[in-house]
């Protein structure tokens, strides 16, 4: 169907390739690769009915619009001599290539494609088009059903087996579809009707499943029903805390084993637990990664005594010097910087509000000397404690 040609090749040119095809009815859509800016080249190569020129070195992206302009030319083409129509005027599906008897079931089966994070939108459309080229072809062939598109939503309708034959064809329809396209393709299976009319609503049943493919490459087979239990085991929500902890524990003892372990553990039950709901999930994993705050918790319930580092870093059951790491690239801050700020954060009332000496203060909040409280304060204030007191109640 497409063809991509240089110009400049050993025996015949590309054009001279092109014309030679279109001499014997081969049709296909041509598009030319060349090292040469030569209008000539180009004037006869559209004559031939080239889709495209393209110099090198090609850029992806034009070559991908090529190749778009392409498919969506052989496509027109083949449509263009097909029977009977997919889709009406108004919007509405034709269904007669599914009528045998009136007894007939239908089955609904909705389809989408899991994506690569690296596809661009481009790509998806290419393969988009793949998969409902490849759907077509086997359903014309096999006769099981046929397939349209509504909404730029991909839907089969299979017709004139049990539901479990069904589930069966369409696992064999993912083994191919996905050496057809490269990509996984997720299917949602509705329940049999006997009537066409019923059809689009139990589609629409379909496409309320689809929120599971956000988690299709967790799958094994990712082909479901609007019944079964997509991740099955044991729900329970008690097992989150715990699993956390043994998470939180693997970190901190730098285990690296019982972190992949306790990982794989935590992600099984999150799956298990959100029940195809995207937010549900980034909730669980979010409230995973709440390591540091163990540690903020820890200083702001003892920033008044003589919180070192070390006293901190045993507490937390974590080596010193990873600690230390460890918590500035999760707050943003130094150990020091920052319980010298909830010191002072917790010595402003008392600035205010209080007629203790300046030293008390400091001495209330954890700063043993003074002079250290003074600078660590003009550090975020610009000024020092009794100034910035001083001036504050000025204004009152």
């Amino acid at each position: 169907d497409i063809a991509l040609l240089d110009i400049s090749m050993p025996g015949m040119s590309g054009v001279e390739i092109l014309k030679e095809c279109r001499a014997m009815g081969n049709q296909a859509s041509v598009i030319f690769i060349s090292g040469f800016q030569d209008f000539e080249c180009a004037k006869a190569a559209l004559k031939y009915g080239a889709v495209e020129y393209l110099l090198k070195p090609v850029i992806r992206e034009e070559l991908l619009r090529a190749i778009e302009k392409a498919i969506f030319r052989v496509r027109g083409e083949k449509e263009a001599g097909r029977l009977p129509e997919k889709e009406e005027r108004d919007g509405t599906i034709n269904y007669e290539l599914l009528i045998q008897n009136e007894d007939t079931g239908y089955v609904p089966v909705y389809a989408d494609i899991v994506y690569n994070m690296t596809d661009n939108e481009q790509i998806k459309k290419l393969i988009h088009f793949s998969l409902f080229s490849f759907l077509e072809e086997y359903l014309g062939e096999t006769g099981m059903g046929i397939v349209f598109q509504k909404n730029d939503k991909i839907v089969m309708v299979l017709k004139g087996m049990e539901q479990e034959e069904i589930r069966r064809e369409v696992e064999t329809v993912w083994a191919k579809s996905l050496k057809a396209t490269g990509h996984t393709t997720f299917f949602v299976m509705g329940d049999m009707v006997f009537s066409m009319s019923e059809i689009p609503a139990m589609f629409e049943n379909c496409l309320q499943r689809g929120v599971y493919l956000f988690f299709a490459d967790k799958m094994t087979v990712p082909v479901i029903d609007l019944h079964e239990r997509v991740f099955a085991g044991r729900v329970d929500s008690d097992m989150l805390e715990e699993l956390r902890q043994r998470l939180y524990d693997a970190i901190v003892g730098q285990n690296k084993e019982q972190m992949r372990e306790a990982g794989r553990s935590y992600g099984r039950l999150v799956l298990r637990l959100s029940e195809g709901k995207k937010e549900d999930a980034c909730f669980y994993f979010c409230t995973a990664v709440r390591f540091v705050e163990k540690p903020k918790e820890y200083i702001d319930r003892h920033y008044m005594e003589n919180l070192s580092l070390n006293v901190l870093a045993e507490e937390i059951h974590m080596n010193p010097y990873y600690f230390s790491s460890f918590f500035k690239k999760n707050t943003g801050e130094n150990f020091k910087d920052y319980v010298n700020r909830i010191r002072i954060e917790n010595a402003l009332p008392m600035l205010l509000n209080a007629d203790m000496k300046t030293y008390e203060i400091a001495q209330k909040v954890g700063f043993g000397d003074i002079r250290v409280f003074n600078a660590a304060f003009q550090k975020i204030y610009l000024e020092t404690p009794g100034s910035y007191r001083k001036r504050v109640r000025g204004k009152e």
